[in-house]
């Protein structure tokens, strides 16, 4: 998903996370729940973090590989680019499919031939 961002710049990011940058957000997003006052600002740049895929930001090179690596890069940017990609992120996250829904499904076989 692309988020257009002013002065055509942009974001893209991903549709599916890894095990681990799952992991991570979950983390962050326990540790706002936990203490908000200290910990939800932090929220934006995990958000950015691991969703972001690729980017085209003035003044800012290709995202770093490595997630521990992008957050000076993310801390070094506006405010408002930092808050639209987050919240995109955040709807993404949102809209995921819940792996512990039914699925309507029957879990003791294959269906029965018709």
């Amino acid at each position: 998903m692309r988020v257009e961002l002013p002065a055509g710049q942009w974001a893209e990011l991903r549709e599916e996370l890894t095990h681990g940058q799952t992991k991570r957000l979950q983390r962050a997003l326990f540790r706002a729940s936990e203490n908000p006052a200290e910990a939800a600002p932090e929220i934006d740049t995990e958000f950015v973090a691991v969703y972001v895929a690729a980017w085209s930001l003035r003044g800012v090179g290709d995202v770093p590989p490595d997630l521990d690596a992008r957050l000076p890069v993310i801390d070094s940017l506006p405010e408002p680019i930092v808050s639209a990609i987050a919240l995109a992120a955040a709807k993404v996250w949102k809209g995921r499919a819940d792996p512990n829904a039914s699925t309507g499904s029957s879990e003791s076989g294959p269906p029965a031939a018709a």
